[in-house]
């Protein structure tokens, strides 16, 4: 995962099944009325995480396992992310909600 501005163009997932979640995910945030910033940041960074599950061969939201979680962790860890970005508050629990909204 590469570290990119959220103003950069945006990603197109190659699975449906992904992108759907992604998208509900999005209007879920803009429903909660959260701020444009943080829903151009949900939507980055969960783009990120989508596009490295779907490397991982991880086409839909019910085949993202545990050690699929701890792979991605532990290879954002390695390359320096920030602890923001893997704590409670960021896109990752997000991408488990999909997955659990999704099964």
């Amino acid at each position: 995962m590469e570290n990119q501005n959220p103003k950069s163009p945006k990603r197109t997932l190659a699975s449906k099944k992904l992108e759907i979640p992604l998208a509900d995910f999005i209007l879920s945030r803009q429903a909660m009325m959260c701020t444009p910033r943080t829903v151009a940041w949900y939507e980055f960074n969960l783009n990120k995480i989508l596009t490295w599950f779907e490397r991982q061969g991880v086409d839909s939201p019910g085949a993202i396992t545990s050690r699929h979680v701890r792979l991605l962790l532990g290879e954002m860890i390695s390359k320096g992310y920030s602890s923001g970005l893997i704590s409670n508050v960021g896109p990752l629990p997000a991408a488990r909600n999909m997955r659990v909204a999704m099964i």
